[in-house]
């Protein structure tokens, strides 16, 4: 039941405010005539004529003019009364608010229809005859009608931003006691409408979202052997441990004590590289990213790999999006544990979260060496020993080598040149280079730290360099093969030391060119075998 209480017209000189106070009952605001700002509930808002605010009951606000001139409000003070429980013969009411779908400034195609019925009512209350009484109260609930479907037809894309707020509080706080009435107040929202718009929009009620999010956060924590069930039940916002372990179960198919055991043979990785941390740290990714034909020494692990998720690298008409998209229903069939990738690709989801799957991890790729990205993935997945014993066993191996390299070739010039289509380039700091050149101490002929990744030359850049020993790793479509055979028929190749002295190895791209633990080591082994 709705009651009208006061309906006032309010002017506010130039200069001047309507002091700071708190509502006891509804408060409907028409902004009439002039220019003012409305602060409540902890936002601002420009008072112009033809806007309208509704405040719940208990809301802090104040209304100040705009220099320049006044300005003239309509507040229309309102309760809305629920029927208690009472065995007395007089019946009994309660206040209640947070029923009406809009609160703050009001949306829609339906204000200017508010704005309509209220300077009726406002009419009909100057209008002091008899009749006017029931024209009132006619008014009135027309107007409560309105306020309840006020900008319904806009809301779904409108409310999306408070729903997105909600998200992020929940995201921020999903450890707390949180409850949809919490929930709803910071999307400026009544309750039950709150839980409607988000379901329409999400799929699911903000509890059962915020369900997932606890999920998500509980696997993540899960993966580390050390964490009591206890422990990771209450750092989530699960109060009742029984009740996290039926939940977890109902959600999973598995107990939490067996998701944890078997969690490091569910993993996912999308970024390519990372495949190569996770073998170096004993485990065999459930899914993985697989291009058999560039990445021919990783051929004997593809077959232990259940899942092969395709490159994100544009072939057979393929573009970005629809490798992105298969990948994603790919990895929600293969339901992982935990899902692995760079942060540049996490944030290229073309508006499909990860997080709905699994737990994700995001590695720095630019920030981080490749040692460091190993003890991330380590720290991520609670394996830090087994990254130190990794290292320190390919330390040692590095360390060996080069003083067999140093024994065999000295300080004589060694580089690596690829050839791709009719484009030749040489490599720097954060791809072979490292490995040749840094963990190896083997002489380069140019400035390897100044490059990043890969720099183009052409053949004069070959010929200032005149390598002794030249690595050559080719593509093997039909215009890098017709550039390696131009290549070969020129005298500045023949002039290169490398090629006279017959010192010139053809190599396949991988793991020549891949920046991992398993790609360094292997190329350790293969150098050795090539020059001792």
């Amino acid at each position: 039941m709705y009651v009208c209480n006061d309906l006032r017209d309010v002017l506010i000189q130039n200069g001047e405010s309507l002091p700071r106070q708190k509502t006891s009952s509804h408060l409907l605001l028409l902004a009439a005539g002039g220019k003012g700002t409305l602060r409540a509930g902890g936002h601002s808002y420009a008072v112009d004529e033809g806007r309208m605010f509704l405040l719940g009951i208990g809301e802090w606000f104040e209304i100040e003019s705009r220099h320049g001139g006044g300005c003239r409000l309509l507040l229309l003070d309102f309760d809305e009364l629920e029927s208690m429980p009472s065995w007395e013969t007089e019946r009994r009411f309660r206040k209640i608010t947070g029923r009406f779908p809009q609160y703050g400034e009001l949306q829609g195609k339906e204000v200017r229809e508010l704005y309509d019925t209220m300077l009726r009512l406002k009419e009909a209350a100057d209008q002091a005859h008899a009749s006017s009484g029931n024209r009132q109260g006619i008014l009135f609930q027309q107007l409560v009608g309105q306020l309840l479907t006020a900008g319904e037809s806009e809301r779904p894309l409108s409310s999306l931003e408070d729903i997105e707020r909600t998200i992020a509080y929940m995201e921020e706080h999903f450890h707390e006691n949180l409850e949809r009435d919490k929930l709803a107040a910071i999307a400026g929202l009544s309750p039950w409408y709150y839980s409607g718009l988000f379901k329409r929009i999400k799929g699911c009620s903000p509890i059962a979202y915020l369900n997932e999010i606890r999920l998500r956060h509980a696997k993540k924590r899960l993966l580390d052997p050390r964490a009591s069930i206890g422990e990771v039940a209450r750092s989530c916002g699960y109060g009742d441990e029984s009740y996290f372990r039926r939940k977890f179960k109902a959600e999973t198919g598995v107990t939490p004590g067996a998701f944890s055991r078997k969690s490091h043979e569910r993993i996912a990785v999308l970024s390519n590289p990372y495949t190569a941390h996770l073998l170096a740290l004993g485990i065999k990714p459930l899914a993985a990213p697989v291009e058999k034909g560039r990445e021919l020494y990783r051929e004997t692990y593809y077959s232990s790999v259940p899942v092969h998720l395709g490159r994100s690298c544009l072939e057979h008409g393929e573009t970005e999006f629809s490798i992105w998209h298969t990948n994603y229903k790919l990895l929600a069939a293969a339901g992982p544990s935990y899902i692995l990738c760079d942060d540049g690709l996490l944030q290229m989801q073309y508006g499909l979260d990860l997080n709905h799957i699994a737990p994700c991890g995001s590695v720095p790729w630019l920030e981080l060496n490749w040692r460091s990205h190993l003890r991330h993935i380590a720290s991520l997945l609670r394996l830090e020993e087994r990254a130190e014993s990794w290292l320190e066993r390919y330390e040692a191996k590095a360390a060996a080598a080069r003083i067999q390299l140093e024994a065999a070739i000295g300080t004589q010039s060694l580089m690596l040149l690829r050839v791709a289509k009719d484009q030749l380039s040489v490599f720097g700091r954060r791809n072979v280079g490292a490995v040749l050149y840094d963990d190896l101490g083997l002489t380069c002929p140019y400035e390897w730290n100044d490059i990043q990744v890969e720099q183009v030359v052409d053949m004069d850049f070959v010929s200032a360099c005149n390598p002794a020993y030249l690595l050559l790793a080719s593509d093997t479509d039909a215009e890098s093969i017709d550039c390696l055979k131009q290549l070969a028929a020129s005298d500045k190749w023949r002039c290169l030391q490398a090629v006279a002295n017959s010192r010139i190895v053809h190599v396949e791209p991988s793991p020549w060119l891949e920046y991992s633990p398993l790609a360094h080591d292997l190329i350790i082994d293969k150098l050795l075998g090539w020059l001792t």
